[in-house]
């Protein structure tokens, strides 16, 4: 293959990261007929879906021989940027410094750019897929795909479905033990933002009322901040944690004991020094309720009667939306009232599976230190709307990258990047994956 071709997928996803898909608000049309344009020019005829004003989804195919449709699904909006801290401008798609730098570089215009530049060179192959490939770029990923997935889902089941396919959040390695460990997401949290409120008093400010309602509400808040709520252990995280723990030697016997009552806040509090991983190993194991918006009152000299805490409240498979309520209920105590805003239930998909295996294979046939794993995000996808059709859809958007690389850190960080390297072999990797599993 030419140079010209290895290059040609950096070259693709800089174009992208130019085009500001910052959501709120969105605007994502630009840059999916971008990659309309992109794709008709090598003889792929797209679907645009304009959900509302400014906001597109793509649905592309490539006709296979007869068996069940194989998806590829990326989000084309991102979070917004500051410039402020980016080495380089946000929006500036440079490359530079062996890497192409910008907002969405991870997560995850680049899962887009290789997925295209993968369909160009099956069609210039002449592959003929016993599959049919789809290709869905979503919009409003990171605001909860109302105007994306959940609208395809909705409103036009029949461009999406299949019976499995590949989006975020997997694939990129991490070197434990002097191994790389490839995590493919096998489940994902359900997600429910709540509206705690206290009721109280109310009085003048120079006469104070004891235990009035902005007062019980901050020690609830305090509560969710200082209390974990209980652990639960699903499959994909022990096995996940049981892969890790055979590879890291010592520390992966201690890091085995998060598994238990008794020892996991000891570990997680005294021998696991990465602020990300004691985070991360938080989630994986307990749902997670975090308070994010406090509002109560209009003047300094009034106590107000009413008092509101909204929560991001992350539960895990296996576990109902009312028993996580029930949870945070515990902690904080019965003289506030809990409603559910919004939600969605948690996902889980079977890991022995076809395409689990050729993920495997593919990815040990290319490179032979390989280590290939469940893991759970502790976050929510697009996967959570497609799982609504039955899809199976991992989490694997596959980059080899460097010990020192934080893949993790630097999604909706200042200086998000991706090495170039990586992002060829990702392409690469993703074009023997297809075509293993769909020829």
């Amino acid at each position: 293959m030419s140079d010209y071709s290895q290059e040609e997928v950096v070259g693709l996803l800089s174009d992208l990261i130019k085009i500001n898909t910052s959501n709120p608000p969105g605007n994502e049309m630009e840059a999916v007929q971008y990659c309309a344009r992109y794709l008709s020019s090598f003889g792929i005829e797209p679907k645009i879906i304009e959900s509302s004003p400014k906001r597109a989804n793509l649905v592309a195919r490539i006709k296979g021989t007869g068996r069940t449709p194989f998806l590829l699904t990326g989000h084309i909006d991102t979070v917004p940027a500051d410039e402020r801290g980016w080495k380089f401008p946000p929006f500036s798609g440079a490359v530079q410094e062996g890497a192409v730098w910008g907002r969405g570089a991870l997560d995850m215009k680049h899962f887009i750019a290789m997925s295209m530049v993968v369909l160009k060179e099956l069609k210039a192959e002449g592959f003929s897929p016993k599959r049919d490939i789809i290709l869905a770029i979503t919009c409003d990923e990171e605001e909860g795909s109302q105007a994306g997935a959940r609208y395809l889902v909705e409103k036009h089941p029949e461009l999406i479905d299949a019976e499995f396919g590949l989006g975020e959040v997997g694939g990129f390695s991490m070197n434990i033990g002097g191994r790389r460990l490839y995590p493919v997401m096998t489940s994902e949290k359900g997600f429910a933002w709540l509206k705690i409120t206290a009721e109280g008093d109310s009085g003048h400010g120079s006469m104070p009322v004891f235990r009035n309602a902005l007062g019980r509400l901050g020690l609830a808040a305090w509560r969710l901040s200082n209390i974990p709520l209980p652990l639960h252990i699903t499959n994909d995280a022990s096995v996940f944690l049981k892969t890790i723990g055979d590879l890291a030697g010592i520390k992966g016997k201690f890091l085995r004991l998060l598994l238990y009552n008794l020892t996991n806040e000891i570990v997680t509090d005294n021998l696991i020094r990465n602020v990300n991983q004691k985070k991360y190993f938080r989630a994986l194991l307990r749902n997670t309720a975090s308070p994010a918006v406090f509002s109560g009152g209009d003047k300094v000299n009034v106590i107000p009667r009413t008092a509101y805490l909204k929560v991001d409240l992350r539960y895990l498979p296996g576990i109902s939306l009312e028993e996580a309520v029930d949870e945070v209920r515990e902690v904080v105590g019965d003289d506030v009232t809990i409603e559910v805003e919004s939600y969605g239930d948690p996902v889980q998909f079977e890991s022995r599976t076809e395409l689990f295996d050729v993920i495997k294979r593919v990815v040990e046939n290319e490179d032979k230190s390989a280590v290939v794993t469940p893991y759970m995000s502790p976050g929510f996808t697009d996967a959570k709307y497609f799982s609504r059709r039955k899809i199976t859809v991992y989490g694997f958007t596959p980059l080899k990258l460097d010990g020192d690389f934080s893949y993790t850190q630097l999604i909706h960080s200042e200086n998000e990047r991706v090495p170039a390297d990586s992002l060829i072999w990702g392409k690469n990797l993703l074009k023997q994956l297809v075509k293993e599993y769909c020829g």
